[in-house]
């Protein structure tokens, strides 16, 4: 902008010290104001073309293009551009550039979080898709790196986590398979609904008893209370709670919470009303209860 000449004591030459002050807030300001841009899709096609431009080059485009969005705070375009990079990936089947990409756009400056929201989710799509479990695990790997320690990606960490826990546990490594579970503090997320938190942490007990941690086991199952498990739609989780719970107070020879656990199985909801399972469980309660 053109300041005027300011003349120390030269006449002819003066300024507005009240405009001046204006014209520097105004300057000041970052706030960008934007609307929904309608050409963002033919925007995209055109980066993308008919397929024939190198993927790199491609992809360059389409980050520059994401950079001006990203820049001016246009939450959905800047969206819509990360999800068009992992689908161009995808298309071509370039799984190392998809894989640098995802870390790329989520370093990058300012970057949205819904924007790698969607770019992660968008990712995890097309794990099945991979075409060796090599190639599975190195996009495990990499989405759970990009989802560390950030909040708004929690649940898909979590779910990330356990998928490639059953990778490790159907290869052998059970112990691996059990510390990565271990890893995550399930119950602090929000984000995350009571059915799959309470699954989740069932898997962690479980992948303890595997590995034969049976006191890291108990610490665990202290996390999920009897009252959480009277819901009836957690009717299932219940009785693979008290399952497991039996195992634990096996190793330990404690007959009388064996027969407490028993019978919690024969007080759920679809047991008592099936006479063959709920006598079966009925009669184990009863037996250990004598035995304790």
């Amino acid at each position: 902008r053109e300041w005027k000449k300011m003349g120390r004591g030269t006449e002819g030459y003066s300024y507005d010290q009240g405009n001046v002050a204006m014209d520097e807030e105004d300057a000041c300001k970052v706030e960008k104001v934007y609307t929904t841009d309608p050409e963002i899709e033919d925007k995209i096609a055109d980066a993308i073309g008919d397929g024939s431009a190198p993927l790199p080059e491609v992809i360059e485009t389409l980050l520059n293009l994401e950079r001006v969005n990203r820049l001016a705070a246009a939450a959905p375009e800047t969206t819509r551009i990360c999800v068009a990079i992992a689908e161009v990936c995808h298309a071509r089947r370039d799984w190392e550039a998809l894989s640098e990409a995802v870390v790329l756009v989520s370093k990058r400056r300012s970057q949205l979080k819904q924007a790698v929201t969607k770019m992660v989710q968008k990712t995890m799509s097309f794990l099945d898709d991979t075409p060796d479990e090599k190639t599975k695990m190195m996009m495990l790997t990499t989405l759970r790196d990009v989802t560390a320690g950030k909040i708004y990606v929690e649940l898909e960490g979590a779910r990330l986590t356990r998928m490639l826990a059953s990778m490790k546990e159907a290869k052998g490594d059970v112990a691996g398979a059990a510390d990565i579970m271990q890893e995550l503090q399930v119950e602090t997320f929000g984000a995350m609904d009571r059915r799959e938190k309470t699954e989740f942490i069932l898997e962690q007990i479980r992948l303890c008893l595997e590995k034969g941690d049976f006191i890291r086991a108990a610490i665990i199952s202290k996390k999920i209370t009897s009252r959480a498990l009277k819901d009836d739609e957690l009717t299932d989780l219940k009785l693979r709670y008290y399952a497991l719970m039996i195992r634990i107070h096996v190793h330990n020879a404690d007959f009388s919470e064996i027969y407490r656990a028993y019978l919690a199985r024969y007080d759920t909801p679809g047991i008592k009303e099936n006479e063959q399972q709920g006598q079966h469980e009925l009669k184990l309660a009863i037996l250990f209860l004598i035995l304790s």
